[in-house]
Parts: structure tokens; sequence; C-alpha cells
């Protein structure tokens, strides 16, 4: 067990990272929503865990478990419980690890949704159903809200801008989103509207 710690990370940083990781355009894009939903845009981090992976659930691949760096315990959003959460050496660790995952269980899309709903993701609201029903409530059952659903089909068109096919790697920019209508004056601004939605989503 390790102590707890709040800990942030810029978005520049974040997204610089993601270019740089190797994968496919469309889990880059996926990972970069995912990454922002769950951190808060890189706010709301745990022991650099920006992606609420817990500790007390099914046994991790051994290629991931280099990324660890302990167990912390924190009171789980939504349920109040108690839950183990793993510590990461790095934020780069965290980031590394969704990557891996939204790969590995068909995150994103052009792929297919695994091991709950098994459905095929091919548009941004697939996208979103298929992150609702496999990471965040973890069944074939559950919905995600209209205001969920807008606020990911409006963070797809922002990695879309991000993270172009047969694009170079290289920094985020500094300046805002190019060719996003209404963007944020720099990466770590918080999506108020979005966020908004987010929370409203979880709440239901």
């Amino acid at each position: 067990m390790v102590p707890y710690e709040r800990t942030t990370v810029a978005m520049t940083d974040v997204i610089t990272h993601i270019r740089a990781s190797g994968y496919e355009t469309e889990v880059q894009r996926a990972g970069y929503i995912l990454f922002r939903t769950e951190s808060a845009n890189g706010t709301a981090g745990v022991n650099q865990n920006y992606t609420g992976t817990q500790a007390d659930g099914s046994r991790w691949p051994d290629s991931l478990t280099h990324y660890f760096s302990g167990v912390v315990e924190e009171v789980e959003n939504g349920t109040g419980r108690v839950r183990l959460f793993l510590a990461f050496n790095r934020w780069e660790d965290c980031v590394d690890c969704l990557l891996d995952r939204v790969k590995a269980r068909g995150l994103y899309i052009g792929a297919k949704a695994i091991p709950i709903s098994h459905m095929l993701v091919a548009t941004e609201t697939d996208l979103v159903r298929a992150y609702t029903k496999e990471w965040a409530q973890g069944s074939a059952a559950a919905e995600p809200t209209a205001g969920t659903i807008e606020a990911w089909q409006s963070m797809y068109g922002q990695a879309a801008a991000l993270f172009r096919h047969g694009a170079a790697t290289g920094p985020a920019p500094t300046g805002g989103f190019p060719d996003v209508p209404n963007p944020d004056d720099s990466a770590d601004a918080l999506m108020e509207r979005e966020q908004q939605q987010l929370d409203q989503g979880k709440q239901t």
C-alpha cells in the first residue's frame, strides 16, 4: 500500500505523448477522449492514476505490471465504497496502460468491443456506447445519456483535429485546437459544458 496523493497533468503533455505512442490514429483518438473523461482533463489523478484503474478486480496482464508502483485506497465516485486503485510510477505509464487497454478491448472506431458487448464500433455514438458498456458500467445493457453522447461527439471532433491519419508526430498545440469551433485557449482548460454533461450522465 502506498500513501494517497492527488496528482495532475497538463493535457498538452498528454496529447504530445499520445501522438508519439505509435498506436494507430483511432486508438489515439479514443485514448485521448477516455483520458479526458476519466481524469476531468488531467485534474483528477490519484498517484498518477487518471483512469480509475482498480487493483481489486480481475488480474492484470503481466505485460502491464511494470507500470504499477503499488496500491492506494480511495473512496469510489458514485458508490462511496472504499476501493483499491493502482498507483503508477509516472503519468506516462498511465497513458501507455490506457492505450494498451483501448487497443486490446476494441474501444475505438473500426474495432469490435470486448469482452462484454461484442458490438462493432463504427461511429462516434458507437464509441461512447461501447465505453459505457465496457468501461464505465460493465454491463451490455448500459447506455449513455444524451448529454454524454453530445459531449463525446464534441470531443471526438477535437480528437480528429489533434490526431490526423498519416500526420507526423509532434508537440501538442499551445494556442488552441486546430479546425475546432470555439477552441480552448489551452489544452488544459476544462470544457465546462462537456464536463457538466459527463457529470450529469454519471449521476443518472
